[in-house]
């Protein structure tokens, strides 16, 4: 499998356990909380984050983690921002936590989550290159 066909199928993963989410919790959730939702075989979980960014800007941060039975499954995380929806994988990172998502703000570009205890930045990136990023926002966790 190529790397534009492994982010399709990404890409239709993260939409359906967007969608499933957005339908078992009402769309959105408080700063810091946590739900737990069960369709047919699958389960998940979600912990929401709310951060403060530049300019006053809110991105909500929703790390959803999917369940057969006892194994646990993949992390994924679905960032509302701009009043939009954008699915990220988890990506390799020497500290912190760092997911990427090929599906942008606009065609051709990607985005970039990178946490570290109470900050987080987003980045952009364009095509497929996600080591050369601009950064759109830093950011930091709301306490409430």
């Amino acid at each position: 499998m190529n790397l534009r066909s492994s982010n399709l199928v990404v890409g239709a993963l993260l939409f359906s356990v967007t969608a499933l989410v957005g339908c078992a919790t009402g769309g959105t959730s408080d700063s810091g909380s946590s739900s737990a939702s069960q369709t047919g075989d699958l389960q998940f979980e979600q912990r929401t984050y709310r951060y403060t960014c530049d300019n006053d800007q809110v991105i909500e941060a929703r790390y959803v983690t999917t369940q057969k039975g006892n194994e646990g499954g993949p992390v994924f995380l679905v960032l509302h921002y701009k009043d939009q929806l954008f699915g990220l994988a988890p990506a390799v990172s020497a500290s912190g936590s760092r997911y990427i998502g090929h599906a942008g703000l606009t065609t051709g570009s990607g985005l970039e989550w990178w946490g570290k205890g109470n900050e987080a930045w987003l980045s952009r990136f364009t095509g497929d290159n996600a080591q050369e990023t601009e950064r759109l926002q830093t950011c930091r966790l709301d306490k409430s």
